[in-house]
């Protein structure tokens, strides 16, 4: 019921608007809070509530690589398919996880799956 609220409460604002590069607001900024808390709270809850998923856990390890790599992969297929998003968003996904696999093999140096200064093991 909370989150009918808040939801009702961002559609009443409608922060389409919103300018967070020029900090500047229109409308008062609680209500911004409490949608961005409930929405936190509410991808909490649905976690707990879902559990294990092998396939968000594989991506969410390795999220490093996927926030490096999504932008270029998003920008050209926007170009290919500019009118379907939720395509879009599906090759997306399914693409970042050869992106993964190939970053792991080719520069683990870079995400950290090896150890680029190796430590003595009494340093510890």
């Amino acid at each position: 019921m909370f989150g009918l609220l808040v939801y009702g409460v961002g559609w009443y604002y409608d922060y389409a608007d919103t300018g967070f590069r020029l900090n500047f607001f229109e409308f008062p900024l609680l209500p911004l809070y409490m949608a961005g808390l409930a929405g936190s709270v509410g991808i909490i809850l649905l976690a707990k509530l879902v559990g294990y998923l092998p396939y968000f856990s594989f991506i969410g390890r390795y999220s490093i690589i996927v926030l490096l790599t999504h932008f270029p992969i998003t920008t050209v297929l926007v170009r290919l398919f500019p009118d379907n998003i939720l395509l879009v968003t599906i090759l997306v996904l399914v693409l970042e996880v050869p992106v993964i696999l190939v970053a792991k093999k080719w520069f683990p140096y870079l995400f950290a799956q090896k150890e680029l200064l190796p430590l003595p093991s009494d340093s510890l």
